[in-house]
């Protein structure tokens, strides 16, 4: 599956649309009318403004929300019974069923299929998974207003008009809106520049998947050493990787002397490693959630930078569920235990700032991210709004088996008064074209096959203090 796009400065080419959550590029946010609102197209991509009367979760819905397409804008084509009359293609969010199965979550993709022979013609309608269209769509938490992208390739037209139109619970929100997609292959292959300058702190934060970094080490290490951090963030480290295989993998990318700290969760830790100068915290030794009486997947160091001292740690909140229910409940309870211990740990060493990155499973509401932002004994911490290397998603995490679309789940906060934003991207190497790969000693499916989720970094501008 194609995901696609970093800071939209660092590149000479302009998006069409971005699929970010911040709805800026379009025209009528502001609109009172339901469904969809706006299209934005190019080539084979289609994106949409979607707007509802309540805030819901597309994914974890108690009904389904249908996007209607009609591909060839012809009726006689396509399913003249649906609501849409003649729509061949149809986006379920949060479908009853899949497969056959129960599901009520997730995604799902279905084509039309006329079988016309001599006998008899057969009707049908043909379930694939989410990766097919490239769907994806911002924000990943509970909200009324989405923008959605597909990227209808591989469903050939005819025509290039189209129509769509949404359903809620099999209710009409919006009359059909029509739109042009023209004929093309999409290209994202373009040249982009990973390097730091040498003034700057480079952070970056990666989930691992399950143990996957430390299995493929030649892999990871080409990864990390194009990134060249002075700190990393891990994630889904297996917890039989002892402290010291971890940082012996570190100190052999040739790029510093590596201090790490580990989570003192079960079966996949959190990892917390940098080659400056650090001190263990011991606010995070022992971090139990009451509530459920289970380790928080939480590391910290102590970290000595310039005239600074930084509190930095790597974080992994609970997966899944949705806006409501156990699993978003765990994720608010998990982030209150750990503002408390930032704020401990802050107040006991005198940081300067808090920088927290991880995995934070944003699949319901804000709330555990709002909660986090406000760890620090000062200022909000900022929360930068990360791109791929074509500058059009934010996705972080992406598995083309999956039923559920990619999404914004990993995040960098960092305090202001560390320094200013100087670069910050998200890392996937099937952007990057042949002269960037080979300048970095990099793979087009390097950070894909690496892990489920792709490695973010962060640049930041650190200035002494004044005296």
């Amino acid at each position: 599956m194609i995901i696609f796009k970093t800071l939209l400065t660092l590149f000479s080419l302009t998006p069409p649309f971005c699929i970010d959550g911040s709805f800026k590029e379009w025209n009528y946010v502001n609109s009172s009318n339901l469904g969809i609102i706006e299209t934005k197209t190019s080539e084979s991509r289609v994106a949409f403004l979607t707007k509802f009367q309540d805030s819901i979760s597309l994914q974890n819905s108690s009904v389904p929300i249908i996007l209607w397409i009609d591909r060839d804008h012809d009726q006689k084509t396509g399913d003249i019974t649906a609501p849409l009359a003649g729509a061949d293609l149809k986006i379920i969010f949060s479908p009853s069923t899949r497969y056959g199965k129960k599901a009520n979550n997730g995604a799902s993709v279905q084509q039309y299929i006329i079988n016309d022979n001599s006998k008899n013609t057969s009707y049908k309608w043909k379930e694939y998974k989410p990766s097919i269209v490239n769907l994806t769509f911002a924000p990943t938490t509970k909200s009324n207003l989405f923008e959605i992208h597909l990227n209808v390739e591989n469903f050939k037209s005819k025509s290039n008009k189209s129509s769509a139109l949404l359903t809620l619970n099999e209710k009409i929100i919006n009359s059909p809106i029509t739109f042009n997609i023209i004929k093309g292959k999409s290209s994202n292959k373009i040249k982009f520049d990973i390097n730091k300058l040498k003034s700057n702190l480079r952070v970056i934060s990666w989930n691992g998947e399950n143990g996957a970094l430390l299995k493929n080490k030649s892999r990871s290490k080409r990864i990390i050493q194009a990134l060249n951090p002075d700190i990393i963030l891990l994630q889904e480290v297996k917890e039989s990787s002892s402290k010291e295989d971890l940082e012996n993998f570190l100190n052999n990318l040739n790029i510093g002397t590596w201090t790490s700290s580990i989570s003192n969760s079960e079966r996949i830790v959190s990892v917390t490693a940098t080659k400056l100068s650090a001190r263990s915290v011991p606010e995070f030794d022992n971090l139990i959630n009451d509530d459920i009486k289970s380790p928080v997947r939480g590391s910290a160091l102590e970290i000595k930078y310039m005239d600074k001292i930084l509190l930095v740690s790597s974080i992994h909140l609970k997966c899944c569920g949705g806006a409501t229910g156990r699993e978003e409940n765990i994720r608010i309870s998990q982030s209150k235990l750990l503002n408390e211990r930032f704020k401990k740990a802050s107040k006991r060493i005198k940081a300067s700032g808090v920088i927290i990155g991880g995995d934070f499973n944003l699949v319901g509401t804000n709330k555990p991210l709002e909660i986090l932002q406000e760890s620090s004994l000062n200022a909000t911490l900022v929360n930068p709004l990360l791109f791929q290397p074509d500058g059009v998603f934010t996705a972080t995490w992406d598995r083309d088996t999956s039923n559920f679309t990619p999404g914004r789940i990993d995040f960098i906060l960092y305090s202001p008064e560390i320094g200013s934003l100087e670069k910050s991207f998200i890392l996937d190497t099937r952007d990057l074209n042949d002269e960037t790969l080979l300048k970095m000693n990099l793979k087009e499916y390097d950070t894909t096959n690496a892990s489920d989720h792709l490695p973010i970094a962060i640049d930041l501008n650190c200035k002494r203090s004044s005296p």
